[in-house]
């Protein structure tokens, strides 16, 4: 459902509000779906957010974070990773994380760019949410607006 220059995306326990120019592409059997930005077409590492939900089992916090770390830095190579902590974003507390390096340009190898993320991760009872942003460094700038007005907008629904 459009609403001005978001639409609604619904799943499971909560609902959110992406840019309308976005694409969404869903692999549910794996509980990810990917946001992509509208590319210039000239990118191998293209921009987007990645949603996934997994269900809530009570697992530490240190441990889902060891877990999200390890599948955030894979395509990374000299990786850098802070944790940020615990922020409010709309009605959702969200841990937060941030992390660069280098990701190869082509699949399998070649030349390599910059690339950052920034990744949310809130419990809000039915089951976990992780949102992250990422690409190439110097287009997250001009993303993460967008980025923080998803988070806002996440609704848990009963």
């Amino acid at each position: 459902m459009a609403i001005g220059e978001f639409v609604t995306y619904a799943r499971d326990f909560f609902r959110l509000a992406y840019p309308a120019t976005w694409s969404v592409h869903e692999n549910r059997l794996v509980g990810l779906t990917d946001f992509c930005a509208p590319s210039d077409g000239a990118r191998s590492y293209p921009a987007g957010i990645a949603l996934i939900t997994l269900p809530e089992t009570g697992t530490p916090l240190d441990q889902l974070l060891r877990m999200g770390i390890f599948l955030l830095l894979r395509d990374l190579d000299t990786p850098s990773v802070q944790r940020l902590g615990e922020h409010r974003a709309g009605d959702l507390a969200w841990y937060r994380l941030f992390a660069q390096g280098r990701a190869s340009a082509l699949p399998g190898a070649g030349p390599h760019l910059h690339v950052t993320k920034h990744v949310a991760l809130s419990r809000p009872g039915p089951g976990v949410l992780v949102l992250a942003l990422y690409g190439p460094t110097e287009r997250i700038e001009l993303l993460l607006p967008d980025f923080e007005l998803l988070l806002r907008s996440v609704d848990i629904v009963e």
